[in-house]
């Protein structure tokens, strides 16, 4: 391990509340494993929008006819 931190490979962290585990995973076609990342305390950590996204269609149609767009 301390051939790799001195290397720059790895390196220690500082938010382990909502680190990414690896997850190995055998395919189901063969012997092979898969390796997945589970993301979800990634995502419970990340602060959400306190807006929604605009829907395409609406800010396409009303920039019809616009040379400049704000948003």
């Amino acid at each position: 391990m301390n051939r790799l931190l001195d290397a720059g490979f790895i390196r220690f962290c500082r938010y382990v509340d909502w680190i990414s585990n690896i997850v190995p995973i055998v395919k189901k076609d063969s012997e092979k494993i898969k390796v997945c990342i589970d993301f979800r305390n990634l995502n419970k950590a990340t602060p959400k929008d306190v807006y929604p996204m605009a829907i395409a269609v609406i800010v396409i149609n009303k920039t019809l006819g616009h040379r400049i767009i704000f948003l």
